[in-house]
């Protein structure tokens, strides 16, 4: 009977070490590769969402809206408005430093049907030679589908196409989007610092290592205009899921409480990490 006991008890520990190793094996620390790779998706597309963001006050400012907004968030820029073309370029140079200490050169141009706010309108974004901080945006970005909500929000589809990230670097990360911003706040206070716009969708596309990436969002992002004036293009809460072909590992990025900062963290199997984004 004792000898039975001492094999059992022996047969425990055995199994309680052997989970444990196993249960290490397959929590292993976030790696500097999963690390790196969130940082380009979490940049990418803060990057386009901030075009999109400039774009929608430069429309309104110019007039090409049934509202008119003032204070643009970056007056370095030069807006010049083609009526009979019906294009609007944002043109800032050979490279401009502007609201929140963030250098831009080259520039945007949109296309336009209709006016900003009302149904049917459609704005085709295109960029010439952009770049913000020496890191060179291309692609195109297409907003339509002006419609109310439940809740009588203002509410548009955005949708990325071919674009891309090139990094000052030498890296480059390729993006594909289709995302819902909803004006929740700001839209008729007519100034563009008070807008608030919560986001939905979907993207994919490949890391700069060509690791190829889709991503959801989970929890609903919030972008505060005054955070991008200052220079923080990243949203101010919410979160996306993201899941590389090449890391077996599904990543979470947490953007936060509301908060204007670039305090972002990455989750992976219940472990955290802040990313440390720049920008």
């Amino acid at each position: 009977m004792k000898t039975n006991l001492v094999i059992n008890l022996v047969l425990a520990i055995l199994c309680t070490f052997t989970w444990a190793c196993q249960e290490e094996a397959v929590t292993p620390k976030i790696e500097a590769q999963e690390k790196a790779s969130a940082s380009e998706v979490a940049q990418v597309q803060s990057e386009f969402d901030e075009v999109a963001q400039m774009g929608i006050v430069a429309l309104e400012e110019s007039g090409v809206s049934n509202k008119t907004a003032n204070n643009f968030f970056d007056p370095c820029v030069n807006i010049v408005l083609d009526t009979t073309a019906r294009t609007l370029v944002l043109d800032f140079g050979a490279g401009c430093t502007g609201s929140g200490g963030i250098t831009r050169a080259g520039s945007i141009e949109i296309r336009y049907i209709g006016k900003y706010r009302e149904p049917g309108a459609l704005f085709s974004t295109t960029f010439y030679d952009y770049s913000v901080n020496g890191n060179t945006l291309s692609g195109s970005l297409e907003v339509s589908s002006m419609e109310r909500d439940l809740y009588g929000n203002l509410a548009f589809s955005y949708e990325v196409k071919n674009g891309s990230l090139s990094f000052a670097d030498g890296r480059s990360i390729n993006y594909e989007a289709e995302r819902t911003f909803t004006w929740i706040e700001g839209e008729n206070s007519g100034d563009p610092l008070n807008n608030v716009y919560q986001v939905r969708g979907s993207s994919s596309g490949e890391n700069s290592e060509g690791a190829g990436y889709t991503s959801e969002i989970t929890t609903p992002l919030e972008l505060k205009a005054a955070c991008t004036a200052e220079g923080i293009i990243y949203p101010t809460s919410g979160r996306i899921n993201i899941n590389f072909r090449a890391i077996p590992r599904p990543m979470t990025v947490d953007f936060g409480e509301g908060n204007c900062d670039r305090e972002v963290e990455l989750l992976i199997n219940n472990q955290s990490v802040s990313l440390g984004l720049g920008r």
